[in-house]
């Protein structure tokens, strides 16, 4: 007689195991981004219009509009403060 339930697991599933460790570094990458953004906030080799803008993003308003600022504010951090947004990446991971 054959087991109606296999001990193995269908081909495709995760385990909650699998799941767990993906959430757990999930949060970890969320909680660098959130310490490189409030190191940026605080640099003063980037101008403050664009600071108020990080600062901006990290405040908790509801929907998307905090993550649209934040994407709005990577892309001149990007092409023209790159070395204060490598710093605060690398200082961000300690």
């Amino acid at each position: 007689m054959t087991p109606l339930r296999s001990s193995e697991p269908e081909a495709g599933a995760t385990s909650s195991a699998g799941v767990g460790q993906r959430v757990r570094t999930a949060a970890a990458r969320l909680a660098r981004v959130i310490r490189a953004v409030r190191l940026l906030v605080r640099d003063g080799r980037i101008p403050w219009p664009l600071r108020a803008l990080l600062a901006l993003a990290l405040l908790p308003i509801p929907g998307p509009f905090d993550e649209a600022v934040l994407l709005l504010a990577a892309i001149p951090l990007a092409i023209f403060h790159r070395g204060p947004l490598r710093e605060a990446w690398r200082e961000a991971a300690r």
